[in-house]
């Protein structure tokens, strides 16, 4: 994708590379990029203008495929879905053909759905899929912004990557939690505790690759880290509804509940579906942090607690491309939603700023 984009003529002495042939006694040659390279910080940012400039120029052509390219493309990666197959096949070949305009030839193409892959010419397709479309492979699996899709159960998943280390210092617990990608929080009361133990291993003073660790704490990682290869059973289904649904959306509502504890505090959010005769309930995303060092009442806490669900539920309102009717924010302390539903200017500065933020990012009536 990268060198689809051409550099300005000005633009090109600041991208200058020296070659030198085998032998040594000809002079150094000098060459220039003429097209975006790889490695440079501003080179995905460029890109992205490049491939969003050409949809907003083809949106007369193509109308609706912009707001696809827009929303749905991660550098080089496009995932969206449909409700349709025949959507589905629509917009893949308006997407091929309006790209390829912009010489962006897309490739590596996977879907939940084989009518949609056998729509697709062979060279597109990614080599997984075409083994699940020749019924070679049962459990197709592609990699997907650092998680495993499984295409044929559509399905979300995690890949264990064992960290190799000779002793646990706190550098190396440091390698073993960063490893663990989890955008969406779909581990999260488990890598909580990880961070737990590792505020606990800073606590008492260690250098970065000391090895001298207190017992208690050395056990404590070692049978949480014991545990990490069973992340790969973890399985999480990508569509909020399930494939099968035919009935009619009547009302959706988000659902943050927030709680906290004397060693972290965090917040999860849900989309609870009204169907004709049924309520579907998907999990969105959490997110969650370990308690400050410095002791904190538990109403406090918790206030931290409410503060994370209400940044939570604003992503999800931004983000969420569904129409969501009614937000509703849950928590267990009374103090505070006393908090909430008074003047914030009432408080000092700890409860204060965060009652006040809180205020501004929900509705007092959704508590």
């Amino acid at each position: 994708m990268f060198h689809q984009v051409r550099l300005l003529p000005t633009d090109r002495p600041f991208l200058r590379f020296i070659w030198r042939a085998l032998q040594s006694e000809h002079p150094l040659d000098v060459y220039e990029w003429q097209v975006l390279p790889f490695g440079t910080t501003s080179s995905p940012c460029c890109a992205i203008f490049a491939l969003q400039h050409h949809a907003h120029n083809s949106e007369g052509k193509y109308p609706g495929l912009q707001q696809i390219v827009h929303q749905s493309f991660y550098v080089n990666n496009c995932l969206t879905s449909f409700p349709t197959v025949s959507a589905a096949k629509q917009t893949v070949d308006q997407l091929h053909s309006m790209l390829a305009e912009g010489w962006f030839d897309l490739r590596q193409w996977v879907s939940s759905h084989p009518a949609v892959i056998a729509h697709l010419p062979s060279a597109a397709r990614s080599s997984a899929t075409e083994q699940w479309l020749m019924q070679n492979c049962n459990d197709p699996t592609e990699p997907t912004l650092g998680l495993r899709w499984n295409c044929a159960t559509d399905t979300l998943g995690y890949q264990y990557r064992p960290i190799e280390h000779t002793a646990l210092t706190v550098r190396a617990a440091y390698q073993v939690l960063a490893s663990e990608y989890d955008p969406l929080g779909f581990i999260l009361p488990f890598t909580t505790r990880a961070k737990v133990i590792i505020q606990q291993l800073w606590a008492k003073k260690r250098d970065w690759d000391d090895p001298d660790l207190p017992p208690n704490l050395q056990t404590a990682w070692t049978s949480w880290e014991s545990k990490l290869a069973h992340l790969s059973k973890v399985s999480i289904p990508r569509c909020y509804l399930p494939a099968s649904t035919t009935a009619a959306i009547q009302h959706s509502s988000l659902h943050v509940f927030c709680d906290a504890s004397e060693k972290a505090y965090g917040a999860v959010a849900y989309l609870a579906i009204n169907l004709d005769s049924d309520i579907h309930v998907s999990f969105i995303m959490a997110r969650s942090r370990v308690a400050p060092k410095r002791q904190q009442s538990m109403p406090r806490l918790e206030l931290c607690a409410a503060l994370a669900g209400a940044q939570l539920a604003k992503v999800v309102r931004d983000e969420l491309t569904l129409s969501i009717r009614q937000t509703i924010l849950w928590t267990d302390s009374m103090t505070v939603l006393e908090w909430i539903q008074s003047d914030s200017c009432r408080y000092k500065v700890f409860v204060g700023t965060r009652v006040s933020e809180i205020q501004e990012l929900t509705d007092h009536r959704s508590w």
